[in-house]
C-alpha cells in the first residue's frame, strides 16, 4: 500500500498469487486544504519562507481515506484474500 500522493487510486486489486495491491490509500484530513493545513497559511510561507508563523489545521470538512485487507491462512494458495478501498468525504469534525 502506497501512501504519498494523498489520493486515493482506484487500482486497487488481488495479484494472481494472492498479494493485495492498491498504488495509495489516500488520504485523511480536512478537505481543500494543503495536506490539511489552511491553504492561505501554506501559501504565504512558500512566498516569505524566512517567516516563523505556524500552520494551523483547516476547519474545513474532512475525508477519510482507507483500506480493508481481509487476508486468510490459505489465501495465497486459493486466492481467497481481498481489498475494499472506503473513502468518506464531506464529514463534519465536532
Amino acid at each position: 500500500m502506497g501512501t504519498h500522493t494523498h489520493v486515493q487510486t482506484n487500482d486497487d486489486h488481488v495479484l494472481p498469487n494472492g498479494t493485495c495491491y492498491i498504488t495509495d490509500v489516500g488520504m485523511t484530513g480536512p478537505i481543500n486544504s494543503a495536506i490539511g493545513a489552511r491553504v492561505d497559511e501554506v501559501k504565504n510561507k512558500i512566498l516569505k519562507p524566512d517567516s516563523k508563523d505556524r500552520f494551523y489545521i483547516s476547519g474545513n470538512n474532512t475525508q477519510i481515506n482507507a483500506v480493508i485487507v481481509k487476508l486468510y491462512k490459505d489465501g495465497l494458495k486459493t486466492n481467497k484474500n481481498t481489498i475494499e478501498k472506503i473513502n468518506l468525504f464531506n464529514l463534519k469534525i465536532y
